[in-house]
């Protein structure tokens, strides 16, 4: 999990979005609040807009997992505190709060998305892939004091990794950070999968020597920095 900085003001696309729709909803309703929002009335071209505007912030990478996302597919905005009605307790009132916006993967892998794609094109009857992990696996949940966020600053100092790839939690808060990992599903076969052959690639060449320890230094810094294409690499697993 890496940290999100977010901007220090909402993106204009959803200023407009809120203003508009308050006012159309204000002129048969006075009180109208967007905690009675239906998330399928935030439409194109605004929702697209501000699906860009996450995922730019968050170098194109998934607010959990850190896998690779885009706004063409494989991609949704996110609550970070659910937008549920009916939830006990409520955050209702957040639902276009720009603060609980981030941008998630749809918790399946780009290969599940390919081999489903093809199968319509060949006009085969089959399930969406199962989203097994993220955004779609957190759904409703969310706990003030067990919930590492993506928005704390040294969020990826609760979690360690092991060389197989599965990740475990850190000292800094042990029972938040393991209730984090199977809320999100985060030891998902299929991640454990990715994480493990990015380890495994980043040991092959210290083994082989083909980088000295500054260029292996430069390496490993540079997850941490965006691209010129500003995407941040994927899985920082060091």
């Amino acid at each position: 999990m890496r940290y999100i900085k977010k901007q220090d003001h909402e993106p204009d696309c959803l200023t407009k979005f809120k203003q508009e729709f308050l006012e159309w909803k204000r002129k048969d309703d006075p009180q109208w609040e967007f905690s009675k929002l239906d998330w399928d009335d935030f439409k194109n071209p605004h929702k697209a807009e501000l699906l860009n505007v996450l995922l730019k912030e968050q170098g194109y990478i998934c607010c959990y997992c850190g896998r690779r996302i885009s706004s063409s597919h494989n991609s949704h905005i996110e609550h970070l505190k659910p937008k549920s009605k009916s939830r006990s307790p409520s955050y209702a009132d957040l639902v276009v709060t720009y603060t609980n916006l981030l941008a998630s993967c749809n918790g399946y892998t780009e290969e599940q998305e390919s081999e489903y794609e093809e199968k319509l094109k060949q006009k085969r009857h089959t399930p969406k892939p199962a989203q097994e992990f993220c955004g779609a696996k957190k759904g409703e949940w969310y706990d003030d004091t067990l919930t590492v966020s993506p928005l704390i600053e040294n969020c990826a100092e609760y979690f360690t990794y092991t060389a197989a790839g599965e990740i475990l939690p850190a000292n800094i808060d042990e029972k938040a950070a393991h209730e984090t990992i199977i809320r999100l599903g985060l030891n998902n076969e299929k991640l454990i999968r990715r994480r493990e052959n990015v380890i495994k690639d980043t040991l092959k060449l210290i083994r082989t020597q083909q980088f000295s320890s500054q260029q292996l230094q430069k390496l490993i810094q540079g997850y941490d920095k965006l691209d010129n294409r500003g995407e941040y690499g994927e899985h920082p697993a060091f």
